[in-house]
């Protein structure tokens, strides 16, 4: 039926066509102009107003979930912490990831391996639940113990940030390759995985007007 009545509006002007997309013609205004009554208007305002409404709703309550979700990672057990870290990387597609011994970690929490091309690529995690920023000695001192555990590379996942020196100690070229990963990043990550949260839809619709006007018909 819509392929139909797109033929309609298309032989009387009221459209144009270019490629897959349509586009309405002066002669489609006016025709709109002409057949909309004023209460047909304020419906359609209405109505847009309440979902604009809806969906704004929807954004401020997950902003308001988000930032609880931030304060339960600072709540923590740092333990649990490391646990939840560990999760994530498996989802992420880590394999082997084991949470170190407290009594010979080395400043390393959690290690990894992950598929990098052909080759497995072994990581070595340090986990911060802080609430102030990472400072370029904790970048420092876990690029120095990424050689003790036959590593390729570091990261360092916080729920606060990193200062400017230790995001510049970890671009440094000359040493062992370190990711940084705030609480922001980490949150986008435990969602995208769907780790300490439970995802859900909202379904609604609206009606399609076009399906009830009567004065097109098919050719």
């Amino acid at each position: 039926m819509l392929r139909y009545r797109l033929a309609n509006m298309i032989s009387r002007s009221l459209i144009k066509r270019s490629a897959n997309k349509y586009q309405i013609t002066k002669k489609g205004f006016k025709y709109l102009e002409r057949n909309t009554s004023p209460n047909e208007l304020v419906q359609e305002k209405k109505e847009k107003e309440e979902e604009d409404l809806l969906i704004d709703r929807g954004k401020e309550f997950t902003t308001n979930q988000r930032s609880l979700l931030k304060e339960k990672l600072h709540q923590m057990d740092p333990f649990a912490f490391e646990e939840l870290v560990k999760f994530l990387m498996e989802a992420m597609g880590y394999e082997d990831v084991e949470v170190t011994p407290k009594s010979r970690d080395k400043g390393v929490d959690v290690i990894g391996t992950i598929e990098n091309g052909i080759s497995s690529v072994k990581e070595v995690i340090q986990v911060k639940r802080f609430r102030k920023n990472i400072n370029r000695d904790i970048v420092s001192q876990l690029r120095g113990d990424v050689p003790l555990f036959e590593a390729y590379r570091g990261t360092i996942i916080t729920t606060s940030d990193f200062t400017k020196d230790a995001k510049e100690s970890a671009l440094d070229s000359r040493g062992v390759p370190i990711t940084l990963i705030n609480g922001d990043k980490l949150m986008d990550l435990l969602i995208r995985h769907k780790i300490g949260i439970i995802p859900k839809t909202i379904q609604y619709f609206l009606v399609d007007e076009s399906t009830f006007n009567t004065d097109i018909e098919p050719t």
